[in-house]
Parts: C-alpha cells; sequence; structure tokens
C-alpha cells in the first residue's frame, strides 16, 4: 500500500512539472512567433534577447516605477521567483517537496536575492515576504530563508513584444508592447497568430559589467 502511494504521489509530481514545463515551453513558442516581424529591425537577435529576458517581469504585469528602490517588492520578488522557476525547472536544481496542499520547491533566499540583483540590480534593502499571486502563493519561510514555491501552472497574462531600442549612455531604453497571452491563436496552418498589444510600456536597463538590469518600467 504504502509503495502504491508513494507511485501515484509520484506520478502526480512528474505530471505538474510536465504541465509545469509544457506552459513555459508554450512562452518560449510565443515569444519565437514574433521572429516574422523581425525583419523590421536591424538588431533582431538583440530584441529576442530583451523579450527573453523580460518575460518572467512582464508576465503578470507590474505597477509602474520611476526608480527600482521605491517599486512595489512584492511584485519585483513575484517576477524573480518566476524567473527561477523558468531559468531551473529542466536542470531539477531544486527537489520537489511536500506542501500542505501538493508538492514544491524549496527555494533558498540567498538564491531568491542572486536572481533579484541580476533583474533588477543592487537595491537598498531587499524586505521578503510572502508572495500572494491570487491563483497561487509563494511562501516565504524566515525561521528557514526559503521561499516554499508550489509548482503551478499558470500561465502568463502577458507577453513582451519589443517594438524599439533606443541606446542613451549607460542606459538602454525599450518601448514594449504587452501582449495578452490568452489571445494567441493558431491558423489553419498551424502557425501561430500574435494579437496587437493591450498597452506599452517605456523599460529602461542600465549596463553593467556582466550586462544589465532593469531600472524603470514607465508608461509609454
Amino acid at each position: 500500500m504504502a509503495k502504491a502511494k508513494k507511485a501515484r504521489t509520484g506520478s502526480f509530481i512528474l505530471g505538474l512539472i510536465v504541465v509545469l514545463l509544457a506552459i513555459f515551453g508554450a512562452v518560449t513558442l510565443i515569444l519565437l512567433a514574433g521572429k516574422s516581424a523581425g525583419n523590421l529591425f536591424s538588431d533582431t537577435a538583440k530584441r529576442e534577447e530583451y523579450e527573453a529576458f523580460l518575460a518572467p517581469v512582464v508576465r503578470n504585469d507590474p505597477d509602474t516605477f520611476d526608480d527600482v528602490n521605491q517599486a512595489a517588492q512584492t511584485q519585483l520578488l513575484d517576477c524573480t521567483i518566476w524567473k527561477i522557476l523558468q531559468s531551473n525547472m529542466e536542470t531539477g536544481k531544486y527537489e520537489t517537496v511536500a506542501l500542505t496542499d501538493g508538492a514544491g520547491f524549496q527555494i533558498p533566499e540567498a538564491d531568491v536575492d542572486a536572481q533579484f540583483a541580476s533583474i533588477f540590480g543592487s537595491i537598498e534593502n531587499i524586505e521578503h515576504s510572502t508572495i500572494d499571486g491570487g491563483d497561487y502563493i509563494f511562501t516565504y519561510d524566515k525561521a528557514k530563508q526559503v521561499y516554499l514555491v508550489p509548482i503551478t501552472a499558470i500561465a502568463p497574462i502577458y507577453i513582451p513584444r519589443v517594438t524599439d531600442i533606443q541606446k542613451k549612455s549607460r542606459s538602454i531604453v525599450l518601448t514594449v508592447g504587452y501582449i495578452p497571452a490568452s489571445e494567441f491563436a493558431q491558423d489553419e496552418k498551424g502557425n501561430i497568430t500574435q494579437p496587437e498589444p493591450d498597452k506599452f510600456r517605456k523599460i529602461t536597463l542600465r549596463t553593467a559589467k556582466d550586462g544589465y538590469f532593469i531600472s524603470a518600467i514607465q508608461v509609454a
């Protein structure tokens, strides 16, 4: 009986991981679907690089901010954990753990800090806390300094589409269309058709020695 229960639990966890991988795979396909419009840009590869970088940030439509130090930290932490899930799901970096309502991952605070800095740069102070995403909760365990992240198959709200790139000194200003993910479709030939953006945002990247990070998200 115990072996059967363990087998069912393993199958359930495996099934959830497969669903989650399928969603991340679908997002990747949607991002690649914009390549046909890439002929309008001389720096198509760079544009696609920015779109991949912005995907976990744009997905849940965080509030705009002029200075990352004044942004809603729970929203930025939400983006960070989605980035970790997207980056490490296929590598199996985090083992599955039992949660009260299913299975999930235990992600160390230090990993969240490192990924946060890679997306938003170093800020004055990160206040870790539980993140309520509505359809999911990333629980922060202060005693263990870890996030308990359920294996959740939540599709993104928006997919980024970079429509303009402006370089200014140490900054890169991107005009980004927010494409509603739920409105992507396939035509009779199986090609992915892309809806028009719901809105546009101006996202400013600051360059650093090892790349770039987001310093502002503003209404375009």
